[in-house]
Parts: C-alpha cells; sequence; structure tokens
C-alpha cells in the first residue's frame, strides 16, 4: 500500500533523512524502531505531508503525495497520530471526534469508535483536557479513524502511560488492523512494537540499518542489546 523511496528531508541546513526507504503492505502492520533523534518522527511527518521532502517518492496505492498539503493527504487515505497526542482540550470527546471527520463529515461513526473504546463512550461529553493520558490516547487514535483511513500512522503511542494501559492500547491497535487498517506504527517500547507487528524496520541517524521479520529482529544480538535491554 505505501511505497516510501529514497526520501531525504531537513531541517535548515541538517540533514535528517537520508535515502529513507521502506513499504508497508495492505492489511498489515509494520514498525520503525530506533533510539530519539534516529528520524523516526520525522519519517511519518514527511509521509502525512506536515514536512515537505527535497526528493524521492512517497506512494500510496500508486498516488504520488510528495508535494500534498496535510489535508490532500488524509483525504487520499492517511491518517497521522502524533506523538503526544494533540487533541483539542477545551472541546469535548465527542466534538473531537467530529473534527477527525472533519473532510468527510458522512463517514465519521461515532459509534464505532466507542465501540472500540468504551470509556470514551462514558465521557463522550466531557471536556478532552480532563481525561487521562491513556483516554486521551484512546481519543486521538479515535479521531484519526473518523476519517476511514487506509493506512494509520502511529507515533509513540505508548509514551508515558502506565503498563496496564499500554497493554489495553496495543490490543486495540491490533484490534484495528484486523479491521483491516493498514498501520506504520513508531514506537519507543520496541519489544511490544515487534509483538505486534509483521514486518520491522530499525533506524538510526536518518538511515533504515536493518530490515526484517520481527522474530528476526528479535533475535539479532545487536537489536537485543540496543532496543530490548538484553543480549542473548
Amino acid at each position: 500500500m505505501l511505497s516510501v523511496i529514497d526520501i531525504q528531508t531537513a531541517y535548515g541546513a541538517a540533514t535528517v533523512l537520508k535515502k529513507v526507504s521502506l513499504t508497508v503492505k495492505a492489511g498489515s502492520i509494520a514498525t520503525l524502531i530506533g533510539a530519539n533523534g534516529a528520524g523516526k518522527t520525522t519519517t511519518l511527518m514527511a509521509i502525512s505531508g506536515i514536512i515537505a521532502s527535497q526528493s524521492g517518492e512517497i506512494l500510496l496505492d500508486g498516488e504520488q503525495l510528495i508535494g500534498m498539503p496535510p489535508h490532500r493527504v488524509v483525504a487520499a487515505g492517511v491518517c497521522h497520530v502524533p506523538e503526544g497526542r494533540r487533541i483539542f482540550p477545551k472541546l469535548t470527546v465527542l466534538e473531537n471526534l467530529e473534527m477527525g471527520a472533519y473532510l468527510h463529515p458522512r463517514r465519521g461513526k461515532p459509534d464505532e469508535v466507542f465501540s472500540l473504546f468504551p470509556r470514551l463512550a462514558q465521557r463522550r461529553f466531557q471536556q478532552a483536557g480532563t481525561l487521562s493520558g491513556g483516554e486521551q490516547q484512546m481519543l486521538a487514535i479515535g479521531r484519526a479513524l473518523m476519517s476511514s483511513p487506509k493506512l494509520l500512522l502511529l507515533d509513540e503511542p505508548s509514551l508515558g502511560l502506565a503498563p496496564l494501559m499500554v497493554e489495553q492500547i496495543f490490543r486495540i491497535i491490533g484490534e484495528i488492523n484486523r479491521q483491516g487498517v493498514t498501520i506504520l506504527l513508531v514506537e519507543q517500547n520496541a519489544y511490544a512494537a515487534l509483538a505486534l507487528a509483521h514486518w520491522g524496520y530499525v533506524m538510526e541517524n536518518g538511515r533504515i540499518v536493518l530490515s526484517d521479520t520481527p522474530a528476526n529482529l528479535m533475535n539479532n544480538t545487536d537489536v537485543q542489546s540496543a532496543y530490548l535491554g538484553h543480549e542473548a
């Protein structure tokens, strides 16, 4: 579904992504792991059009996304759940969800989000800024689903959450994928990400340095020592 081919991006004079290439098959979960500052978030921002790519190609079902403004990328079928959630704190849960369907008001179905996240259903008229961190993460994902995306970009969905909430969030990500949404996941919790994904990429210093099945990456001694907290 997604083909990223040799993209390069920069912040001023500093090149951040250096000929990054990756693919995400339709119906799959791919994960991108790496240290802070490796370029993972920038990769997602390049795909969603928030940051311009200087060269390369980003193709969604063969359609070129480079040069599209972010709202056109959403209309094409890509929705980005950013690090830090970025919900609208003064709006209610329901109003946040309705904002997610802004481009496709007839497509968005809050009840489908509430079936995935029953806790949000109980808080539908509550201001989003008063939710717990885990509930805000649920809302950020639910808001993205309101645009009925083909491809969901998730940036650090477990960041700052308690372990039980992390388990719940990852379980729901798996359910979203089983319902047919393709996912590209950036995640510091490398073990949880690899356990969920169908394919994995390792990024260092703006480059993809490894790509393999999650099982092979988990058995790689370099990956174990750098990202999984142990050595074979």
